[in-house]
C-alpha cells in the first residue's frame, strides 16, 4: 500500500517481504480483499515464505494449514510470530501466529520436507484441456474485491458450473500464470497467494441467483505441496464443493501444470451465510 493506504500492486516480491524486529518477531503490510479486511491468500503466502527463509536447510514446502480466527484490518502492520517446533533429518515443523495488536488472526503451522526418490502416481484432470482460446479474466466476479490481488496474473477462465448443469457439485476451472519473475525458493508462496482467490465463490455457485444477503468468511486453508513448477507457464486449478451444511462450506483443488503433472491440493473452509429469496 502506498502512503495514504490505497492498495496498489508492487510485485510478489514486495508484498511478500516483511520486516525483522529487535525482538525477533516480523511485521508487514497486507493487501485488503474487500474493504479494510486482509486477503487470507496473501497471510499464507506471506507466512510460508518466511518458513522457508528461516529454514535455509534447502527443505521445500510438504504441507500449510491454517485456522483464521480473526478478520483484522489493512491499515495497521500484521505481526508475525515464527516458532521451530521440530528440525529433523528429513522434516520440520514450524508453527506461525499472526496477529496484529496482540490479537490472534491466524494460526498456521508449516511442515518442510527433505524431497526423496520413490514410486511415482497421480490423479490426472478432470477436465484436460488448454488455456488457448479461453476468455481473459480482468476483473472479479464480486463487486469491491481489491483489483491489486489480480495484477501479478494473466488469469483465464476454464469451464464453469452454471444453472442446470448436470453436475453433482459446483465447479470452476481457472488457468493462472505469472506475468512478471518470481525468484527461485518463492514460487509456493506465490502459488497460496493464488489458491485463495475464488475458492470462497466456489461453493455458493448455485445461489447466485436469488440472494438478498451473503457473509462470507475463511475458517480455515489446507495445502499439499506435491511437486516443483514454474509460475512463468500455465497451471490450471481445478475447484469445486463437495458440501455446503449448517452455513459452512467446504471447497476443495488440484493445481495442475500445462503437462498435467499435480503440483498441489487444496482445502477450504467457508462460513457462508446466506439469505435466499422467497
Amino acid at each position: 500500500m502506498d502512503d495514504s493506504g490505497t492498495p496498489q500492486w508492487r510485485g510478489f516480491v514486495h508484498h511478500l517481504t516483511v520486516r525483522e524486529r529487535s525482538d525477533g518477531t516480523f511485521e508487514g503490510w497486507c493487501l485488503p480483499g474487500r474493504g479494510t479486511r486482509p486477503y487470507g491468500g496473501h497471510i499464507l503466502a506471506q507466512t510460508l515464505q518466511l518458513v522457508v527463509q528461516k529454514s535455509a536447510r534447502g527443505m521445500t514446502p510438504m504441507s500449510l494449514h491454517a485456522h483464521f480466527m480473526a478478520a483484522g484490518d489493512t491499515r495497521t502492520l500484521l505481526e508475525y510470530k515464527v516458532t521451530s517446533m521440530r528440525s529433523g533429518r528429513s522434516f520440520e515443523h514450524w508453527a506461525v501466529d499472526v496477529s496484529q495488536g496482540g490479537r490472534p488472526l491466524v494460526a498456521a503451522t508449516v511442515v518442510l520436507h527433505h524431497p526423496e526418490p520413490s514410486p511415482e502416481h497421480q490423479v490426472r484432470p478432470q477436465r484436460p484441456g488448454g488455456p488457448n482460446g479461453l476468455p481473459v479474466i480482468t476483473q472479479f466476479p464480486r463487486a469491491g474485491t481489491v483489483v491489486a490481488l489480480r495484477a501479478g496474473l494473466e488469469i483465464r477462465a476454464g469451464r464453469n458450473w452454471t444453472q442446470g448443469d448436470p453436475a453433482v457439485v459446483p465447479y470452476q476451472d481457472r488457468w493462472y500464470r505469472c506475468v512478471e519473475p518470481v525468484p527461485e525458493g518463492w514460487e509456493d508462496a506465490v502459488l497460496a497467494w493464488c489458491t485463495d482467490l475464488e475458492s470462497t465463490w466456489t461453493v455458493d455457485l448455485p445461489y447466485l441467483d436469488g440472494v438478498r444477503s451473503r457473509t462470507a468468511a475463511s475458517l480455515d486453508h489446507n495445502m499439499h505441496f506435491h511437486r516443483p513448477f514454474d509460475p512463468s507457464q500455465w497451471w490450471l486449478y481445478e475447484q469445486e464443493s463437495p458440501d455446503l451444511f449448517r452455513g459452512r462450506g467446504l471447497a476443495t483443488g488440484r493445481i495442475f501444470s500445462l503437462d498435467g503433472a499435480l503440483i498441489a491440493t487444496v482445502t477450504q473452509q467457508t462460513l457462508l451465510r446466506l439469505e435466499l429469496e422467497d
